[in-house]
C-alpha cells in the first residue's frame, strides 16, 4: 500500500529494497509485494560478523 502511494500519488519513479542474500523469507516478501529481483550487491552491508552480500529488488512506476 505504501509503495502504491509513493509511486502513483507522490510521483516516485523507482523504489528499491535490499536484504541479505541468506534471508530467504525477506526475498519472498519482496517478490509478493511486486518487487522484481535485480541482482546482488557484493559485500555491501557491514554487520557485526563481517560484510554481507545484498539481494536487490525494485519496483518502478511502469510495473
Amino acid at each position: 500500500m505504501v509503495t502504491q502511494w509513493a509511486l502513483y500519488e507522490r510521483g516516485f519513479h523507482r523504489i528499491d529494497l535490499g536484504h541479505a542474500t541468506a534471508n530467504h523469507a525477506s526475498c519472498r516478501v519482496a517478490e509478493k509485494a511486486g518487487f522484481e529481483a535485480e541482482g546482488i550487491r557484493r559485500r555491501a552491508w557491514l554487520h557485526a560478523d563481517g560484510w554481507h552480500d545484498v539481494h536487490v529488488h525494485a519496483r518502478v512506476r511502469q510495473d
